[in-house]
């Protein structure tokens, strides 16, 4: 996606599969101007195709004339907000808004004269409550400069224009604010004094959440556990909900996962390493029970996936990862297979962290998943996981010295392939140093596409998910 130009501000949709960016106005790699010979922004749209993001396409509603930046998308991924100087509006830069119905564009709506001014209105965020947030120099009520402003309900008739106050506004430039799903944290760029450049970025926590801020809607939610057998109801199985972040693993504030090594069939020193969900027990007190009737009431938040975790004894566990996407009460049915002796046998054997002797010299490791997305270098979520259970295992054998090494998969230039290889195994030592793991223990190399993991060889006709199984990381264990 990546130009000659202008890669400005951005913003994704909730399953990360589509990206507006602010770019330049250019034409095959030609800048254009406006009339007054001034160089103009537009909003493009790329979706992610595999291996690599479609190329940049410009939204309809974007005009050679004027500009048209910064964009947020709303949480149902319905409405488009943005900044634009376009003719008709009450000042310099005004906000406005665009909707999508079944993939088309409507016409950019003015959010008037309660939220623009005569001045500057910049770098609109909505939230997944609702609320927007933007920057504006065009307000009485400023602490100098640029400001950080909010409204609820912005599409509602609006009445009120908030600002954030002192502690997030300074009587410097403060904008660019964006904030979690949470509400709870977020971040902001700003030119005040005491900052390491000209406009940084800060982070801030507010533990309550934000003030007079309208807080994101929820769905009540049904949850039943029945015998997958006989199709009883189940009474007093205990209900964990915990919720998931974007690359598939959850996150709470217990670690749920354990770290396994699996050896791959008939290679004695090769491993997997895997992530395993831990006994449900394990996981802290339940958040539900179920009653007589093997129901349990809970809401969750709009927007957002949750991973719900059920067990009881005498059956085996069951999860299911649930995304929430519309406005309609939600009910979960949870079937719980009877546990056989031999599965409660296998459940007592993970208690191990690692079987004996698993952990020597010239042992190498493998992660379990794709843990690179294709023709990027950039540690995903999944890689974070997988390097901190690999620095655990440094916590049990503080003396280790490996070789990492990082491959790609077949497709693409040669060259290209080797040295975004040497980019990914650099990337990923960097990070277990900032684990805290000595650099002198860590040599890396780059294989490219000479030592692929399995059949996807040149020319040889394999499925994305069999290209994906090279993207893996390799660690080889030098010394103990």
């Amino acid at each position: 996606m990546e130009g000659g130009f202008n890669e400005g501000p951005l913003c994704f949709s909730r399953d990360n599969h589509t990206v507006f960016q602010t770019r330049n106005n250019n034409k095959d790699g030609v800048l254009k101007s406006n009339a007054a010979g001034k160089s103009t922004l537009k909003i493009y749209e790329s979706k992610y195709g595999k291996p690599l993001w479609t190329k940049p396409v410009e939204l309809p509603f974007n005009s050679d004339d004027y500009s048209c930046m910064h964009p947020s998308l709303s949480a149902d991924g319905s409405k488009l907000f943005f900044a634009s100087d376009m003719p008709g509006g009450y000042g310099g830069f005004d906000l406005y808004y665009v909707d999508r119905n079944n993939g088309a564009w409507g016409q950019p709506v003015n959010l008037g004269p309660v939220v623009n001014t005569a001045k500057q209105e910049i770098f609109p965020f909505i939230s997944p409550s609702g609320a927007l947030f933007f920057t504006s120099n065009g307000r009485s009520n400023t602490l100098g400069g640029l400001d950080i402003y909010y409204v609820n309900e912005p599409l509602n008739n609006p009445e009120e224009v908030v600002n954030l106050g002192d502690q997030i506004n300074s009587d410097a430039d403060d904008m660019a604010f964006i904030l979690d799903d949470s509400g709870k944290k977020g971040f902001f760029s700003s030119n005040r004094a005491r900052g390491a450049g000209k406009d940084d970025i800060y982070l801030f926590e507010s533990p309550r959440g934000l003030e007079g801020i309208a807080q994101p809607e929820t769905n009540e939610a049904l949850i039943v556990v029945k015998d997958a057998v006989t199709g009883a109801p189940l009474q007093q199985a205990a209900i964990r909900i915990l919720q998931a972040s974007d690359d598939g693993f959850a996150g709470s504030p217990n670690d749920f996962f354990s770290v396994r090594l699996v050896p791959q069939t008939g290679k004695p020193n090769v491993f997997n390493i895997q992530l395993v969900l831990k006994n449900p027990d394990d996981l802290g007190t339940a958040d539900l029970y179920s009653n007589a009737e093997g129901k349990a009431r809970t809401e969750f938040t709009r927007y957002q996936h949750y991973l719900v975790v059920v067990s009881l004894e005498g059956y085996q566990p069951k999860e299911n990862l649930i995304t929430v996407d519309h406005e309609r009460e939600i009910t979960l049915a949870i079937n719980l297979e009877p546990e056989t002796p031999l599965q409660t046998q296998n459940l007592a054997a993970k208690d191990s962290l690692f079987p004996a002797g698993d952990i020597r010299e010239g042992v190498t490791i493998i992660s379990e998943k794709q843990i690179f997305d294709d023709n990027k270098s950039t540690l995903s979520g999944a890689a974070v996981n997988y390097l901190n259970a690999l620095a655990e295992i440094w916590r049990t054998f503080p003396g280790m010295e490996i070789d990492l090494v990082a491959h790609t998969d077949t497709r693409g230039d040669a060259g290209f392939n080797r040295q975004l290889s040497e980019e990914r195994a650099k990337n990923a030592k960097t990070y277990l140093i900032f684990k805290g793991i000595d650099e002198n223990r860590i040599q890396t190399y780059g294989k490219g596409e000479s030592e692929p993991r399995n059949r996807c060889v040149e020319g040889v006709n394999c499925s994305d998910e069999e290209h994906a199984q090279n993207n893996r990381l390799e660690i080889r264990i030098r010394k103990l």
